[in-house]
């Protein structure tokens, strides 16, 4: 039996292999270059990043919110957060249609969400303080509808949490805490 002669491959210039692969600075040089043109095209193409539609000044904001139309729900008039056009006009909406209800915000600490055939505002706490959660919430619908406290006790909110965020609160319903 012969024995095989063993073959060691090296590119042209003489260097390993693994050498040849190795990380340079030149190599973060090119990525941070490539990124930084990629967000200058598309911050420049409308100015909305994440399909969120930017506006510059509060003033321009509430004169589109007042100008948007208004639904009816339980009797109260309410900014129509279900319209295309609402929800663009107005930033950290992240509105999804489903077959039974709609988003009207998400965040790591809340849900907030409406079901239209019980007219029911549903607000899910997921996160740990109960106390220091709620308010923030619930001011985040009022600013959704753009309605007051006294409106907003109008509507039918429901207000729960789940066992493993908060289990002393979990299983209770609770209303709007500015309400009587």
């Amino acid at each position: 039996m012969t024995k095989r002669k063993k073959y060691k491959f090296r590119p042209k210039d003489g260097q390993p292999l693994a050498d040849k692969h190795k990380f340079r600075p030149s190599h973060l040089l090119i990525f941070a270059v490539a990124f930084l043109i990629i967000t200058l095209i598309i911050t420049r193409k409308g100015g909305s990043i994440s399909g969120i539609n930017l506006i510059s000044t509060e003033k321009k904001q509430e004169t589109a919110v007042e100008e948007k139309k208004r639904i009816e729900i339980s009797g109260v008039k309410v900014l129509d957060f279900i319209s295309k056009e609402t929800s663009s006009l107005i930033n950290q909406i992240d509105q999804v249609k489903s077959s039974s209800y709609y988003t009207l915000a998400q965040t790591p600490d809340y849900h907030i969400f409406y079901f239209p055939p019980d007219e029911l505002f549903f607000i899910s706490i997921t996160s740990y303080p109960f106390d220091e959660h709620r308010p923030v919430a619930e001011l985040k619908l009022l600013e959704i509808l753009a309605i007051s406290r006294d409106e907003a006790c109008k509507l039918n909110v429901d207000i729960t949490t789940p066992a493993y965020a908060n289990p002393d609160n979990a299983g209770e319903v609770f209303k709007l805490s500015f309400c009587n």
